[in-house]
Formats: structure tokens, sequence, C-alpha cells
């Protein structure tokens, strides 16, 4: 079974950012090989299903769960990768503040990402940040003279110890929304996605980086992988020159094929007579080999 249409965006509720879990991925490049904190979206969890479409089917294939068409991107996501193949465009959406990776890409950004569950392919990335603050040992310094320290209100700390800061890089993961609609589906979506300006007969493969359904549609423009233009038809008065020159190849190759073939004839003629006369005289007449 298909995921129902998707005509107007669908507004995800505010609920479904905070519906996540944290994992890890390994860093699989080189032999350092950290892990990563990875936030991803907690299916477990029974609100999960009012994140996505009414009718949407969470249990199909992980090609297939999150396809639409016809359909546009959900409220306030951005369509990337938009491309076209004849009249039926396609794009991936992602929400605001996340980027669409491709494989490819996302091996570099977001390492070990194959080993996050649910995920292959193609993913809705974001970079967080966590700091945390600890004490540490202080570095130790050199006192010159003997001048007074200044009076502290601050809460004392560990005795030789300093107040230090950790950053770590955190990446929270979403499924894309594959969205796909044919030319005549345009009038149908609000809002109206982008138009293909091509002829019917031509297979473009075009694609542009993202577009903000907020803004202006634009228009994919056919420049690439175009069906050559048929030849024009043959005028007709030229039709009567073409066959004449025609029969007179025709003429002319039959011509030479008869004089070869003659030609060989009536050499053989020769060489037969030639023999004939003599064995008449007892003379041995040599072969075409020069053998007697």
């Amino acid at each position: 079974m298909a995921n129902p249409p998707m005509p107007t965006p669908f507004m995800v509720p505010d609920i479904c950012s905070n519906l996540t879990v944290t994992t890890s991925a390994t860093y699989a490049y080189g032999t350092h090989r950290p892990l990563f904190t990875i936030v991803i979206p907690n299916e477990a969890d029974p609100r999960y299903t009012s994140c996505h479409p009414l009718g949407w089917i969470s249990a199909q294939a992980e090609s297939t769960r999150f396809v639409f068409s016809p359909a546009v991107c959900p409220g306030d996501w951005t369509a990337y990768n938009i491309n076209a193949t004849g009249k039926m465009t396609g794009a991936k959406c992602c929400p605001s503040g996340f980027t669409y990776q491709q494989t490819a890409l996302t091996n570099r950004l977001l390492p070990g990402f194959e080993t996050i569950p649910g995920f292959s392919g193609t993913l809705c990335s974001k970079t967080l940040t966590s700091t945390t603050s600890f004490w540490a040992p202080a570095t130790p310094t050199t006192s010159v003279g003997t001048s007074p320290q200044p009076t502290s209100t601050e809460p004392s700390a560990p005795p030789s110890s300093e107040l230090r800061e950790s950053t770590k890089t955190i990446f929270q993961v979403l499924h894309p929304y594959t969205i796909e609609w044919h030319e005549s589906d345009r009038e149908n979506l609000s809002p109206e996605p982008p138009s293909l300006a091509c002829p019917s007969r031509t297979y473009v493969w075009t694609t542009f980086a993202s577009w903000d359904p907020s803004e202006p549609a634009p228009t994919i423009s056919c420049n690439s992988w175009e069906e050559p233009e048929p030849p024009p038809p043959l005028d007709e008065k030229h039709v009567p020159m073409v066959a004449a020159f025609s029969i007179l190849g025709a003429i002319f190759i039959a011509m030479v094929l008869s004089c070869y073939f003659s030609s060989r004839r009536r050499r053989a003629k020769e060489e037969a007579q030639a023999a004939a006369a003599g064995h008449e005289l007892g003379v041995v007449v040599p072969g075409k080999d020069g053998s007697a």
C-alpha cells in the first residue's frame, strides 16, 4: 500500500521535536574511531504516528515509508534535490534548520551514519553542540612580589582547581520526505510546485539545490539530455533527383560487376584454349602457380 497524497502542507505537531532518543555512531575512517552522539526520532513512542500525515503507513519498506505522491512538503520544510524526468518531478523535504544529506556527503559530515537504526542512504541532519562545565586541576603560576590578592564573593572552588568547559558535537537526524508530482498535478497542489517547462518528447534530468515553499516556485529548464530533433521530411521536389541518383548508382555497380566477371570468363577461356593447343603439340603449359 502507498501513503496517501499530500496536496497541502502537513503541519508537524510541536511535540514531535521532543520525541527523540539518543544513540551513538562510530567514526569509521582511519585508525582514530571516536563515538559521536546521535539524536534520532523515537519511533517506539505511540505519539510518533501523529508526526506524519493521517493515513501514513509505518509498516512499509524503508524505500517507500516516507514517499508521498502527488504531494508538497510539510509546513516550514524545504524542498531539496529537486529533479525532473520527463513529466514527473520529485524532491526531498527536510524541516527548517536541517539539511538534506546524500550518502556520499553524509559519510563525511555524519561519520558512521549507516550504523544508525532505521537510516540508510539519505537523511536530514542538524549539528548541535553540548557544553559541560567541570572543575580541573589549576594550571600552576609563578607569583611575583607580595601584592595582596583581591577578595572574591564567588563560591569557593576546590583547592588548586579551575572551572573548565568541554564542548561535544551532537548530530540530530530525521527521515526526509520524498514527494513526487506529475505536471498535470500542479494545479491541485498548494503551494503550486515548480513547473517543468519542457516539450513532451524531451527526456530531462535536471536538478537544483532547494526551494523554500514560501518563495515563488522556480521553473525547471530543459537544458540537459534532450532527445535530438528528428530529421526534417524530404522535400517532394528532391524525390525524383534522389531516385535518379540511386538508379544511376545501381547501374554503375552492375556494370562494374559485369566487366569483372566477363574478364574472368575470357581469361579462363584463353587459358583453356592455350592448354589444348599445347597438348596437341606436346608442349606442357604451366599453370597459374608456375608448375608444369
